[in-house]
């Protein structure tokens, strides 16, 4: 069981090194930025969308997020 815990530490420890000494190309970058909109809008739409959408109007909750969505 403590093995497991060592994954997500071993992970931050190398990944840390990495960033220190490895400077990413415009390129990588972007891809890393687009991945993390893109788990910013699933978390939204998966965690936030369904009690939102209880609460107000789906419609006007539906064009919003479309147009958040298309605006990128």
């Amino acid at each position: 069981m403590l093995l497991f815990l060592l994954i997500p530490v071993l992970t931050i420890i190398v990944g840390g090194l990495a960033a220190i000494y490895l400077k990413p190309s415009q390129t990588i970058y972007s891809v890393i930025l687009h991945f993390s909109a893109g788990v910013v809008f699933s978390v939204v739409s998966v965690e936030l969308l369904p009690d939102i959408i209880k609460i107000h109007d789906p419609v006007r909750i539906s064009i919003g997020f479309g147009l958040g969505i298309f605006s990128c």
